[in-house]
């Protein structure tokens, strides 16, 4: 069985709606707490992705709490509350030294989840610039919380749009938007290169699923945003099995679990994504993953011997997860071969792939052509 393994962002999709979202989120954040905007750049958010900080709630929030800091350091005031309220006076200088201070990340173990190497690194920076540390350590921990977090709530409503986002928190818009990725992501998956793909997966000895940190909504009813399936719709793969931020938060919920312990690099998110394609229901690949890799039970995992595994990402998180599935199938018996396959075009990512072992191609029809769908009998 050959199975292929997308990421979404930065491989099926250019995320110019989250980048954009970001930027703007972190530059709202910089004027309400009384700092000239702060303008996050390309590279900046390359930098980010680069270390395994792709979910844009944390990168955010770090952005926040690096201006924490800042004030604390210089004994400003300033408010962290939720509400977005921009101070009618004028800006103070920021300068945040965001390179160097992302290095304290980029130095840390990848295979942590990627939330406690920023709270780690926050940690670092605050008694480094003699600050107590409390304050910018909870901004990052509580990113992903409606009810505690400025980053989230701008961020979400710039991604959802106003009217989608009071629908889904129910909670009253703070910015008058429209949802930043209807307007802005594009499709990276060639018209051509897809309906080949699509072709391809007609034999049912290949396979393939979606594996992404999009909140999805498959499984929950509440306060969950199908971001991720309408990310695959844009890109025409909605056939496709996808295990996002979503699925992996029920399997959280149903094993008592901190969800950022299941994301990639953790083994139990591309192991559920393989088990998705391979044509398992969706809840099933997730309690297997879970047993597997919880060693709850003796599970069978003959459908998998003697498969080809091709991860296609833009960053390591996805490929190291990949990588982590496979040797627990391994270790149960179950032969497997990984095809390391990176796609980007900016020089930061490219070099981080290329230090875990990935093939770089510049795009993922390319690699797809030149990987799978020229050289298929």
């Amino acid at each position: 069985m050959q199975i292929l393994i997308f990421d979404m962002d930065g491989v099926l999709l250019e995320p110019n709606g989250y980048h954009r979202a970001l930027q703007e989120t972190v530059r709202l954040t910089s004027l309400a707490l009384g700092f000239e905007a702060f303008t996050l750049l390309p590279e900046d958010i390359a930098r980010f992705e680069s270390i395994g900080i792709s979910n844009e709630w944390h990168s955010s929030a770090f952005c926040m709490a690096l201006m924490v800091i800042e004030a604390l350091k210089h004994d400003l005031q300033f408010n962290v509350g939720i509400q977005l309220e921009i101070p009618e006076i004028v800006p103070r200088p920021l300068c945040l030294h965001l390179g160097r201070r992302l290095s304290l990340i980029g130095g840390r173990i990848i295979q942590q989840p990627a939330i406690r190497r920023v709270v780690d690194a926050i940690d670092r920076i605050a008694r480094i610039e003699g600050v107590d540390p409390d304050l910018a350590i909870s901004i990052v921990e509580t990113s992903d919380s409606i009810e505690h977090s400025l980053t989230f709530n701008v961020f979400q409503e710039l991604v959802l749009g106003s009217v989608m986002y009071e629908q889904t928190y129910d909670k009253k818009s703070q910015l008058n938007r429209e949802s930043y990725l209807k307007m802005y992501d594009l499709a990276l998956l060639g018209s051509e290169t897809r309906a080949a793909l699509l072709s391809w997966l007609e034999d049912p000895m290949h396979c393939a699923a979606i594996m992404t940190n999009r909140p999805s909504n498959s499984l929950f009813r509440m306060h969950a945003t199908s971001e991720a399936e309408l990310g695959a719709s844009l890109v025409g793969l909605d056939q496709v099995p996808l295990i996002g931020f979503g699925e992996m938060s029920w399997l959280a919920g149903k094993k008592n679990v901190d969800v950022a312990t299941l994301l990639k690099p953790g083994a139990q998110h591309a192991l559920a994504a393989i088990l998705a394609a391979s044509g398992l229901a969706i809840e099933e690949s997730l309690h297997r993953a879970h047993s597997v890799i919880s060693e709850e039970g003796d599970l069978d995992f003959e459908i998998l011997d003697r498969s080809s595994i091709y991860v296609f990402e833009d960053t390591p998180a996805g490929i190291l997860a990949v990588e982590n599935a496979a040797t627990m199938l391994k270790s149960a018996g179950i032969r497997i071969e990984v095809e390391k396959i990176g796609i980007s075009h900016s020089h930061t990512k490219r070099k981080a792939l290329d230090q875990i072992g990935a093939k770089v191609q510049a795009s993922v029809d390319e690699a797809l052509d030149s990987a799978i769908l020229i050289n298929d009998p």
